[in-house]
């Protein structure tokens, strides 16, 4: 019965497709991709407000025409299958059905905001009491199961509205890939290491950026922000390390190198690896899902400097930088060295920290920034988001006036102590 109502529906399709009219009323912006495990998704920005209803047919969730069309599908000729159709859904809604218990659920879309989309599969819609697992290893398009799609094959988008099927030609924008050749997956590491990796796609990426978590065998490294990680993160979540960067991309594809020190013994079984553009503030999405490594011993960080100021310590810069008196007096000599393990302190972390970005880019974005405080509070949320949500820019800033209270507090301490009878 499914099968006939299917091709009900291709049979409308094809009849609309020549008669109906050319353009996307509902969508603007739009990228037809896939994701890291092969699921296809159409990205867009809603041109319009519209509802998309979905309906329960021989046990199966159907979108329900409007004026005898359906609202938002695509119609692709190299998909495997008697019928060629991808139904929409929206990402955030995969258990919209199982949720209510019925497959009687509309979708809304509002004008202005950005949506992901996948689509579903015409030969095997989705049950009203399928889960998450369920719907995306078998009720969704994946490119891995389909070996006719080529950079050539044409996605057909199906849009009704106003009681007119509006048709529009997509083609796939293959993402952004990488594959780690040094160290090998499951490797296990005792000291520094450099990563070898080959990648292609990069596109307006400009650098790639890998973190490394350690989570519980019971979890599914789960993407942030999304259900499943708001679930095990209290549960599995064990450590995460500081992100670690490649050099800028010369080229689209290519190979690059990382080098990692300063990791603590863990599993890390959830390594994250992202291409990004500092210039524009874009993240890919996760790239190396399946690569995890076993750090058995504390690798310490590599290439510190010795001091972490011009001067390396207070009477050699007193001697190269005075004439007036040949020595500093004992109390600014006690007051050099009262201060000098938090300023240290200070140096060293401004030295971790120098490692994350690109000076010549920073120092831009700072002029830019000082002079509009909005755009620096949007810039530190996209480094959060680098570093999966965790507020960092704003710790690294408490970290830095903390520090400047605590010297003033040693500084006023060190003159009571001296001046003290």
């Amino acid at each position: 019965m499914i099968a006939l109502l299917v091709a009900f529906v291709l049979l409308i399709g094809w009849f609309m497709f020549s008669k109906g009219a050319t353009g996307d009323p509902l969508s603007m912006n739009e990228v037809m991709t896939y994701e890291a495990d092969g699921l296809f998704i159409f990205k867009f920005q809603a041109e319009k407000s519209f509802d998309v209803e979905w309906q329960l047919v021989s046990g199966r969730c159907s979108q329900k025409p409007v004026s005898g069309y359906q609202k938002f599908y695509f119609y692709v000729a190299d998909f495997t299958g008697t019928f060629k159709l991808g139904f929409l859904i929206n990402k955030d809604n995969l258990t919209i059905f199982k949720d209510a218990g019925n497959c009687n659920q509309t979708e809304h879309y509002i004008a202005g905001q950005q949506y992901i989309g996948y689509l579903v599969d015409g030969n095997n819609l989705i049950a009203p009491t399928d889960d998450v697992a369920t719907i995306k290893a078998d009720r969704l398009r994946d490119i891995d199961e389909e070996p006719s799609i080529t950079p050539s094959s044409v996605f057909l988008s199906a849009q009704e509205d106003g009681g007119t099927q509006w048709t529009q030609n997509f083609y796939l924008s293959y993402p952004p890939t990488i594959n780690i050749t040094q160290p090998t997956d499951g490797s296990q590491l005792t000291s520094a290491f450099d990563m070898t990796i080959t990648y292609s796609n990069a596109g307006d990426f400009e650098r790639l950026m890998i973190i490394f978590e350690d989570w519980d065998a019971s979890s599914t490294c789960p993407i942030y922000g999304t259900e499943e990680w708001e679930t095990e993160y209290s549960l599995y979540f064990n450590y995460q390390s500081l992100p670690y960067f490649s050099p800028f991309f010369a080229t689209s594809t290519g190979t690059t190198t990382i080098s990692v020190s300063d990791l603590t013994p863990h599993t890390f079984k959830c390594t994250r690896c992202y291409m990004i553009s500092e210039s524009i503030g874009e993240i890919s999405d996760e790239l190396c899902p399946e690569y995890n490594i076993d750090v058995l011993a504390y690798i310490p960080p590599s290439d510190l400097p010795s001091y972490y100021f011009p001067i390396s310590d207070w009477t050699t810069y007193y001697a190269e930088h005075t004439e007036k008196w040949a020595s500093s007096t004992e109390l600014f000599t006690n007051w050099a060295n009262a201060v000098d393990p938090m300023m240290s302190w200070i140096g060293n972390l401004a030295v971790s920290f120098q490692g994350i970005f690109n000076a010549s880019s920073s120092a831009e974005k700072g002029t830019q920034y000082g002079n509009a405080i909005p755009m620096a509070r949007g810039y530190l949320a996209t480094i959060d988001n680098f570093f999966g949500g965790l507020p960092v820019s704003t710790a690294f800033l408490f970290y830095l006036i903390t520090a400047l209270v605590v010297i003033i507090f040693k500084m006023i301490s060190s003159f009571i102590n001296l001046i003290k009878p």
